[in-house]
């Protein structure tokens, strides 16, 4: 259960039992006020004060501590809306050292991985099935899946398995474009070599694009080795990724393969009274860095591809690690859990005036109480139990010390009924006058009462009618 929860339950609880414990102060302390002495309106505001928020607020000089402990309680209601407050939910990133383990191989790939030769070229020809499958799931950008246990949460770590190890020179080459009709000039290029005969344990990537505006200047040329090696991989969960990354069978043969069909490119301009493109692969169109008006002209530039390929063939080579392993390996991994917790925060500046508001009424309603030894038997406020303390005709007798059960078991089957009562008999006609010549109100002098009585003595009140008090 939420503390929110919690609070509201709590609320309501209390406030009922304040209630419940006012209810009861209120009939004690008029037995109390009324066995220490006091007057009837003491009799009368004691018990409205009680009965009435409205009438304690507006009591005036007859204010008493009943009239305090109403006015209390009733404040205690605002306690719900400021409780509401007092509590939040709030999302906290906690971070703690991990080891889960991930089923994948650190073994270097297999000879037969990656791709074919089908002629004697020296090139690879084509892709094995299952690193055809690795090279479409890459281009499609599907999800990396990898089989874990022991992590519950987002977890970070290294893995190790299968990869590249990369280095890379730059360097630059000069241009210089001429507006001459039918000339073609060489702008950009990504291509990847591989010698699997003499060297089959790296691949060669090269790129070269034009990165300033003009007609004259240098090209930046990249040349990057990539060397099969163990290599790490930092990987997060979920949905555990990597960020971006021949017939003589071939282990490393098919990444050339496909990094050429994913990237490689030409790039050429020729001058038809304008600098057109000849496009070929990606690049040209992908990585262009110019602004509308720059086309067309001897500004065109062109950002540099190398970080998208390298990252590009990491993943490959995270993939396929992947895709060659088996549930029969499974290395652990140290590394770190990242839980986002939902976390209740008190807003004390609330909280602190709801728990004074009850406190307040508590401690009003528990004055109420004082001298609650004195009256030595349960009491209430019970009309027929008042009657018998004022010493109503129609319950003389009995125990007089008798509470509200005690009564009605001695007369709680007597039948009463408020009306006109004769108290006395009086033979001769009555007389009448007015009391007021103004008013239709009339006085009888005949002895008459409104009382509760036996029912055979009582009949309907007379309107207009003063009856003898």
């Amino acid at each position: 259960m939420s503390p929110a929860v919690m609070l509201a339950v709590l609320t309501a609880v209390a406030n009922v039992l304040l209630s419940l414990a006012f209810s009861e102060g209120c009939t004690i302390a008029w037995w109390v006020k009324m066995l220490q002495g006091g007057n009837i309106r003491d009799c009368h505001w004691y018990w409205a004060h009680g009965s009435s928020a409205f009438a304690s607020a507006t009591s005036g000089r007859s204010f008493n501590k009943i009239a305090l402990a109403c006015i209390a309680t009733a404040l205690v209601v605002i306690d719900g809306p400021l409780l509401q407050r007092a509590s939040t939910v709030v999302s906290r990133v906690t971070t703690k050292p991990v080891t889960f383990s991930a089923w994948m191989s650190p073994d270097p790939f297999p000879r037969d991985f990656s791709g074919v030769y089908m002629t004697r070229s020296g090139n690879i020809d084509m892709l094995t099935p299952n690193f055809a499958e690795v090279v479409q799931l890459f281009t499609s950008r599907s999800a990396i899946p990898l089989n874990y246990s022991g992590c519950g949460a987002t977890c970070r770590g290294t893995l190790v398995g299968p990869g590249f190890d990369i280095s890379c020179t730059s360097d630059s080459v000069p241009y210089q474009l001429t507006a001459r009709p039918g000339h073609e000039y060489w702008v950009g290029y990504a291509g990847f070599t591989f010698n699997g005969e003499m060297d089959s344990g790296s691949i060669g990537a090269q790129t070269v694009y034009k990165a300033s505006p003009g007609a004259v200047g240098s090209l930046t040329r990249g040349n990057c080795n990539l060397q099969i090696a163990t290599v790490r991989y930092p990987v997060e969960h979920p949905p555990f990724q990597t960020a971006g990354l021949g017939i003589w069978p071939s282990s490393i043969g098919g990444f050339q393969l496909a990094a050429q069909t994913l990237y490689g490119s030409n790039v050429s301009l020729y001058f038809d009274g304008i600098y057109a493109m000849e496009p070929e692969g990606p690049m040209a169109i992908n990585y262009l860095n110019s602004s509308f008006d720059d086309i067309g002209t001897a500004n065109m530039t062109w950002a540099d591809p190398t970080p998208d390929i390298l990252s590009g063939i990491r993943e490959l080579a995270f993939r396929a690690a992947i895709s060659k392993s088996n549930a029969s390996f499974s290395q652990l991994v140290n590394g770190t859990e990242t839980i986002v917790e939902t976390i209740y925060v008190s807003h004390y500046r609330w909280l602190a005036p709801a728990v004074a508001v009850i406190l307040f009424g508590g401690c009003c309603i528990i004055t109420l109480f004082h001298g609650w030894w004195y009256l030595g038997r349960p009491v209430s406020l019970s009309p027929v139990e008042v009657a018998k303390a004022f010493g109503a005709p129609l319950l003389q007798g009995g125990d007089g010390n008798a509470d509200v059960s005690g009564i009605l078991r001695t007369f709680g089957g007597r039948p009463v009924r408020y009306g006109e009562v004769a108290v006395r008999e009086d033979q001769n006609r009555s007389t009448m006058c007015m009391a007021d010549p103004t008013s239709e109100t009339f006085i009888d002098h005949s002895g008459l009462k409104l009382e509760l009585a036996e029912p055979d003595r009582v009949t309907w009140p007379r309107r207009g009618f003063v009856y003898d008090g």
